[in-house]
């Protein structure tokens, strides 16, 4: 399974605009506090204080980049960055380099 995840994250790599290779190391810069998700609630999303478009959210969730944060079902929609997420930064800063 490990192996499948890091070909998809290749793949990712390449696909992924500036602007979610930014959010993504946002998040995981910030994983362990209230900065390190995105919450997103009627059409707005936000990361940590700044706003993000909703596109960028959708388009990280469709490459499996972000997972929904289900702990309290009664806030907005939260998400945190995925194991995918991090093979993708992990194979974007070797591919960079």
């Amino acid at each position: 399974m490990r192996l499948n995840q890091r070909r998809w994250a290749k793949r990712v790599a390449g696909l992924v605009t500036k602007r979610q290779w930014t959010v993504l190391r946002q998040i995981a810069e910030h994983e362990n506090d209230d900065d390190g998700e995105i919450a997103y609630e009627r059409g707005t999303a936000y990361l940590g204080d700044t706003r993000i478009a909703p596109r960028t959210v959708f388009a990280l969730i469709r490459l499996m980049a972000i997972r929904e944060d289900m702990s309290d079902p009664r806030s907005p929609e939260r998400y945190r960055i995925s194991e995918i997420g991090h093979l993708v930064l992990e194979v974007g800063v070797k591919g960079e380099a």
